[in-house]
């Protein structure tokens, strides 16, 4: 017999090409491959792995078999593949695999037995589906740019269902660029098995949600989008004029760096002060006629004029003044509470406001053309709901479900392809309507360097599993100028936003930038896609955060490393491949992006020698071989991912050639590592000092450019 289920497994075994396929049974009950056409190989005397087709004989074994001659296990089924009569030095091998209600294990009761083939959870391997583990050895955080190898990895995890495919044992699964697909490798000898689960709502279950769907990609944004806010920049003193200056001073510096910028309009436009007592006649449908005289729609059309996208902040539980919908129907209110956005608070379970308040709201913001929303607010709601439970029209529904209700009715009325980012800052607003949202933010204001470190980098760490999984990630903005941060302190900022791919929001007047800063924020446009490791929640301790992102590309692959000295004081800081960044074993070249510079080849640490307070290394770590290799570049803090288009060596004509992207009048250096036995041939944009070689290239326009390094091989000494 071939064919073999048990509950929630199954396996196929083909005794002609022998293959072995193995199943879960779907919800619905459909037969799902996780593991396809996997070849078995036999290890024989000669230490070598053979095909198991190369044996003359065969035979299979289920128990039960057809006819129940043998008392079948109550907990489990077993199934056995026999081959025998193997050429010389080839051993009897006998295959078992026990299906459970949970699991299903295979181990080889004879022999030694590799199994691979093409390892699946669902669509979209390489894009919706990739490798995460959920234990970690290093505090680091572990994200990934591409269908990245993940040598910890237990699961293969799919963002659009929440699910993964678990698997145990001597394993190793990685990415074939060629088939586009995972192949998985499991060993099996002895008490060696491998063992299989399929486990469901993995990030809901990690952060206690009750709700829970994929990210969604109907949006306009292809990563985190890029932006400006008022805010942080100039706080109540913004106005049209001041909104529409700094919108046209980020095209001007940024536009070719990015597909799409957005200009966010903050809460100034319906408040003047942090009293929260509002001013008659401004409110949730009425701007500030000081500051915007000629209304929100039209900086909304002239911020789509600059061929940018308006974006709009809304508090629409709460007002500081009594707005026409309240002044109509006064039950909407549930206390009226002085805070810093408002003093009127809304019953968020009374059934008008999820049927017409809330909507009316949304109407109007769509009215005024904005193409992107943020909601605000909503942690103070929930806590003043609670608070006045009694007094609600739904005392016995729970303040996050009415404010989900309330959070969905505006997505009914804004659409699927609306930006909707909540600014909720905790795990109560926050995970409560993340489902709806596209984006969330993380934590509180990040004015000043702690709470940067607080607010930003802390709670980065631990949100992090839900990053391009189910939301994107709002750190808040990068406030950068000299009153809040030194200039290593900007650049630690840059860099941390740029190695975890978060949305990144200016927070500083436009013009005041001086040139690091803005080339600061150059190298981290645009947003990468970057997606987690790791399925962990995790915390920085002490003053050291260490972030590690592994790049795949069809290319090639290597790391890089973002080491932050939090505190103010220098420290000196060795970094550790293997403790630290989970680095395979090797040599690594390490380039230092801000410095330029390589800083040598390593099995085991990276020396960074004294690391400034407030200061960071953002390091590309490129496994060396026997042949010339990129080790770094200066076009984008991920030296490669971005800019990056093909880079390979051609051993036959001893050259490196690659394609790479430029922005005009933007030039990049790309440096790599030139073993001893090879020498370069000269060229006019080409430098060379020891070991390393640096090619600059430039150009007027912005267009993807061919290159290429011409070597010579060094005679013998």
């Amino acid at each position: 017999m071939s064919y073999l289920e048990y509950r929630n497994f199954a396996l196929y075994f083909s005794e002609e090409d022998r293959t072995l396929s193995l199943y879960r049974v779907t919800g619905g009950g459909q037969l799902a491959c996780f593991l396809e056409n996997a070849e078995l190989l036999v290890k024989g005397m000669d230490k070598r792995f053979h095909s198991a087709r190369d044996y003359s004989s065969c035979t299979v074994q289920s128990l039960p078999d057809l006819k129940f001659t043998r008392p079948e296990n109550n907990q489990y089924w077993e199934y056995e593949v026999h081959l025998s009569g193997g050429p010389g030095g080839l051993p009897e091998v006998v295959l078992g695999a026990a299906m459970h209600g949970d699991r299903i294990t295979l181990c080889a009761l004879t022999g030694s037995v590799h199994l691979r083939g093409v390892f699946r959870n669902g669509r979209g391997a390489g894009r919706h589906v990739f490798l995460l583990n959920r234990a970690s050895s290093t505090a680091a955080l572990r994200n990934a740019v591409g269908p990245a190898d993940n040598p910890g990895a237990d699961m293969l995890y799919n963002r659009l269902t929440d699910s993964a495919v678990r698997f145990s044992g001597k394993t190793s699964v990685h990415f074939d660029w060629l088939q586009q697909e995972y192949v998985f490798s499991g060993r099996m000898q002895g008490s060696s098995r491998l063992e299989f689960r399929f486990e469901q709502q993995i990030g809901q279950t990690i952060f206690r949600t009750r709700y829970w769907s994929p990210i969604s990609r109907k949006h306009q944004f292809k990563t985190p989008p890029v932006g400006w806010m008022t805010w942080y920049a100039v706080r109540f003193a913004a106005s049209e004029q001041v909104v529409l200056d700094n919108a046209a001073k980020m095209k001007q510096l940024f536009a070719d760096y990015n597909d799409k910028i957005c200009i966010w309009v903050d809460w100034e436009w319906c408040h003047k002060a942090l009293d929260g007592l509002g001013e008659p006649g401004v409110d949730v449908l009425h701007p500030r006629t000081d500051a915007y005289p000629r209304g929100l729609k039209y900086v909304s059309d002239e911020i789509k004029r600059l061929g940018m996208v308006p974006a709009l902040w809304t508090g629409a539980t709460c007002d500081g003044d009594w707005n026409e919908m309240l002044k109509k129907h006064p039950e909407y209110m549930l206390a009226k509470l002085v805070n810093w956005a408002g003093n009127l608070w809304v019953d968020l379970s009374h059934p008008e406001i999820e049927k017409e308040y809330i909507p009316r709201i949304f109407r109007q913001i769509l009215e005024w053309g904005y193409e992107a929303i943020k909601w605000d607010c909503l942690l103070n709601s929930l806590r003043i709901n609670d608070e006045y439970r009694a007094q609600r029209h739904q005392p016995d529904l729970s303040s996050e479900e009415a404010m989900h209700r309330l959070v969905k009715a505006a997505r009914k009325v804004i659409g699927d392809k609306m930006y909707f980012l909540g600014c909720t800052a905790c795990d109560r607003a926050a995970l409560a309507a993340n489902d709806i949202f596209d984006a969330f933010r993380i934590g509180g204001d990040v004015f000043g360097w702690k709470e940067f470190k607080e607010n930003a980098v802390n709670r980065a760490f631990s949100y992090y599993p839900l990053h391009n999984t189910q939301n994107f990630l709002d750190p808040d903005t990068l406030v950068l100028r000299e009153q809040y941060s030194t200039l290593e302190q900007a650049r630690s900022r840059v860099t941390f936003f740029a190695l975890t791919g978060m949305q990144l929001t200016v927070g500083d007047p436009v013009a005041e930038l001086d040139s690091p800063r803005v080339d600061a924020l150059r190298r981290a446009m645009p947003v990468a896609e970057i997606r987690p490791q790791e399925m962990l929640r995790k915390s920085v301790t002490g003053d050291t955060a260490v972030t590690v992102c592994t790049v795949a590309r069809p290319f090639g692959s290597w790391y890089i490393a973002g080491v932050f000295n939090l505190g103010d004081e220098p420290r000196h800081v060795q970094v550790q491949l293997a403790e630290t960044l989970n680095l395979p074993a090797g040599k690594y070249a390490g380039f230092d992006f801000w410095a330029q510079e390589f800083i040598g080849i390593s099995e085991t640490v990276i020396d960074l020698g004294l690391l400034q307070g407030g200061s960071c290394a953002a390091l590309r770590l490129t496994k060396i071989e026997k042949v010339p290799v990129l080790i770094g570049s200066t076009r984008h803090l991920l030296q490669g991912a971005i800019e990056l288009k093909k880079c390979e060596f051609n051993a036959r004509k001893n050259c490196l050639s690659g394609k790479i992207s430029l922005v005009q009048n933007d030039p990049v250096a790309l440096y790599f590592y030139v073993p001893e036995k090879f020498s370069v041939v000269p060229a006019a944009n080409l430098c060379s000092t020891g070991l390393i070689t640096k090619l600059v290239l430039s150009g007027a326009e912005s267009k993807t450019v061919s290159w290429q390094i011409n070597f010579r091989p060094r005679a013998s000494r």
